[in-house]
């Protein structure tokens, strides 16, 4: 225990507080001195354990004054004295007036050392640390921080905060107590107590510089940032310092009770996360169940263990590790909530693979029939884990990111979900076994349609990967199968009679998957992929099948407008498709371009039907071109009203994607015909058009000019011009 001159004066200050009905003058004086003291009592700790040399000169030290200490000797024997029943106030004023006086002679040098320090906390250690002299620097600089939060000068902004790096401080002071009397060694200890003592000396910096000064709001907030980024140094940040607590934990419960271990595990992750953000918390919980049961099995972990094992286990320090990185604040929740939700992918992918691994190992014979399904599994969980890792590069590649996540996320937790009822009690008959067989095939053709997609984007977006240029084209065109492939199975219909249709789909998505893979090999390490070119384009045209087929026996249009009600239907269409563009959660970023598109086409039609509506009954050509109108706008009525009372971002998604290529198609051929009625000006239609007659997905055009056009005409230049979203205007 580090003993200072203050110890007994603070001692009869406590019993006078206890004891003593004292008038509020006196009162106040007295708590003052109490506050006082503990910061003085800080410092002097910290002096006792550190280097003083480059902080301040020990010729120009008020502190190092004996006359200093003897004052104290002397309102110690007064207070000591007082400490009696019946109390001398008179006494007790005197003697609390003089120390304070002392005290305040020592507020500018300690002002002046921790401003220095502040700014550079490493200092030098005078010798090795023990754990009871950093234990007695913690509990002082704890007992400074209760008498700030106890503070009215303290500004709200930073209580919050305040209180966060009390109870993180709480933790490494309990830390050291479970850890002190182990079997550890000197110098895994010492380097655990060098680092503490660093964020120590910063806590005990801030506690005093802002119990000295007088914050307002707006330097309250300045200090909450630079509190809020000694809270995250003071949890591990590298891969070293979280080895070094998981080690230390390690030892420290090694021989304790199985509630003791999970007691003491479920600290040490409270410690490393940030759970101040009640609109978080619910992921936040998540995190720290899944950290437990992993940190558990790292503390369980044998020291010689296999590949897969010092794989997950290193997997694990790292998740960690982030997870002790994170942090948010009010205005980032929405932004943050991606980066939390793929943490917590992560560490259920690393629970889920540990659990599939005993399941592996497993002789239950029941298992048996699963273990080619479980290895196939593992090995895409293996993927799932390496992509998760750092997506980067690819999130600003793929068109439908967000839905993507959302996929991304349901297979994460169905994998976790899946393995875990793998080895429930509940499974004891063969017909159970070969549920999950079934089961686990599905899941598996999931995680290979998000593979083969990742792979595809990798060649068609990076350039250094190596695609022959004249198959990009049809790699795109392969790229949007398995897109569709992935949103369908990811979500396919429930209805009876159509479980062949999602076997099909099932076996085209594992032959696909088989092909890309084997294609993407080809081109990473060859530069060619000569073997499978010639199968890229017939995989595409048995997918484009595939659709077809899913198409005729899922999207039924309820309705069909009669000819007198079909400028009105595509009306109340538009509309709808400008509803859908203002439902910012409902309008992916890979399904509004393409609604932008349509939305100028449709407008183009609506003018070419009210232009033409009085011809309708005279000319059968015109006729056939109404009909093909109203199907394609039956089919986009259909989608765009299903996408708007969809209830989840991916309800309708792969409606949507079904939906879309056939309606491009369709719309291109019906956009010829339009133009050519026009260019011809058959029938008395043509001259001098507001669309002047381009189709957006008939005849993209491209350009990066400024465009100057007129207010109302400003949504028709841009759909038209910018096909697909590809190219940013600016319209003036």
């Amino acid at each position: 225990m580090v003993n200072t001159f203050l110890d007994s004066p603070l001692k009869n200050l406590y019993w006078i507080e206890k004891n003593c009905s004292l008038d509020s003058p006196l009162k106040v004086q007295v708590l003052t001195l109490k506050q006082k003291s503990r910061f003085l009592r800080t410092y002097l700790i910290y002096r006792g354990i550190s280097s003083e040399e480059a902080i301040t000169s020990t010729s120009s030290s008020v502190i190092n004054n004996v006359e200093l200490e003897a004052a104290f000797g002397t309102a110690t024997d007064d207070l000591s004295s007082a400490c009696s029943l019946p109390p001398d106030f008179e006494k007790i004023d005197s003697a609390v007036h003089y120390a304070l006086e002392k005290v305040k002679l020592c507020e500018p040098e300690i002002r002046k050392a921790y401003v220095i320090l502040w700014e550079q906390p490493c200092r030098e250690v005078k010798c090795p640390l023990n754990p009871e002299s950093s234990a007695d620097f913690i509990d002082s600089i704890l007992e400074n921080l209760e008498d700030l939060l106890g503070s009215k000068s303290l500004v709200s902004v930073v209580k919050k905060t305040v209180e966060i790096l009390k109870e993180k401080l709480s933790f490494l002071r309990y830390f050291i107590d479970i850890t002190a009397t182990k079997s550890i060694s000197d110098q895994e200890m010492g380097a655990f107590l060098s680092n503490v003592h660093v964020f120590s000396i910063s806590a005990a910096c801030f506690s005093y510089l802002c119990w000295d000064s007088q914050e307002d709001q707006i330097s309250g907030c300045r200090m909450d940032v630079k509190i809020s980024d000694l809270i995250q140094k003071i949890k591990p940040s590298t891969s070293d310092h979280m080895e070094m607590y998981i080690g230390l934990l390690k030892a420290a419960i090694q021989t304790g009770s199985a509630t003791t271990k999970t007691d003491e595990i479920t600290s040490l992750v409270n410690f490393l996360l940030d759970n101040s953000m009640d609109s978080l918390k619910d992921q936040i919980d998540a995190i720290d169940e899944e950290l437990v049961y992993l940190i558990a099995f790292l503390i369980d972990l044998p020291d010689e263990c296999t590949v897969d094992l010092k794989r997950i286990s290193t997997d694990i320090k790292v998740v960690a590790k982030e997870a002790a990185l994170f942090r948010v604040n009010e205005e980032q929740v929405r932004e943050m909530n991606l980066v939390i939700s793929r943490l917590l992918q992560k560490t259920k992918l690393i629970k889920a693979e540990i659990i599939l691994l005993r399941l592996l190992d497993s002789e239950d014979t029941l298992m048996f029939p699963m273990k080619d399904q479980m290895a196939n599994l593992h090995e895409g969980l293996l993927f799932l884990r390496t992509f998760l890792m750092d997506t980067t590069d690819i999130e600003n590649e793929i068109d439908d990111w967000k839905v993507f996540s959302v996929h991304l996320e349901y297979v994460v937790s169905e994998s976790l979900s899946l393995i875990s009822s793998c080895g429930g009690s509940e499974m004891t008959e063969e017909d159970m076994a070969s549920e999950l067989n079934l089961s686990i095939f599905r899941l598996v053709v999931k995680i290979k349609l998000i593979k083969a997609e990742v792979m595809l984007v990798e060649l068609i977006k990076f350039p250094e990967v190596g695609l022959i240029v004249h198959m990009k084209d049809e790699v795109e065109i392969l790229l949007e199968g398995v897109r569709f492939l992935r949103m369908f199975l990811m979500n396919p219909p429930k209805e009876e009679g159509e479980e062949l249709l999602v076997a099909k789909s099932e076996a085209m998505a594992n032959e696909a998957a088989s092909l890309i893979f084997s294609f993407h090999y080809h081109v990473r390490k060859e530069g060619v992929a000569s073997e499978t070119n010639h199968l890229v384009p017939e995989l595409v045209e048995k997918i484009e099948l595939l659709k077809a087929d899913i198409k005729d026996t899922c999207l039924q249009v309820p309705y069909l407008p009669k000819p007198e009600e079909l400028v009105v239907f595509i009306r109340s269409l538009l509309e709808d498709m400008n509803k859908l563009l203002n439902q910012e959660a409902k309008s992916h970023a890979f399904m509004k371009r393409r609604i932008e598109v349509l939305l100028g086409d449709f407008k183009f039609l609506e003018s070419f039907l009210t232009e033409t509506e009085e011809l309708y009954n005279e000319h059968q050509e015109l006729k056939d071109v109404w009909a093909c109108i109203t199907d394609v706008a039956c089919e986009t009525k259909y989608i765009i009203g299903d996408l708007l009372v969809t209830v989840r971002d991916d309800d309708s998604s792969w409606y949507f994607m079904l939906w879309i290529s056939f309606a491009i198609q369709d719309i291109k051929l019906i956009g010829a015909k339009v133009m050519n009625i026009y260019d011809e000006k058959r029938f008395g239609v043509g001259g001098a058009h507001p669309h002047s007659g381009v189709v957006a997905s008939a005849r993209p055009l491209t350009t990066n000019d400024v465009v100057v056009g007129f207010e109302d005409s400003k949504w028709d230049i841009v759909s038209n011009w910018s096909p697909n979203g590809k190219y940013k205007l600016l319209v003036v």
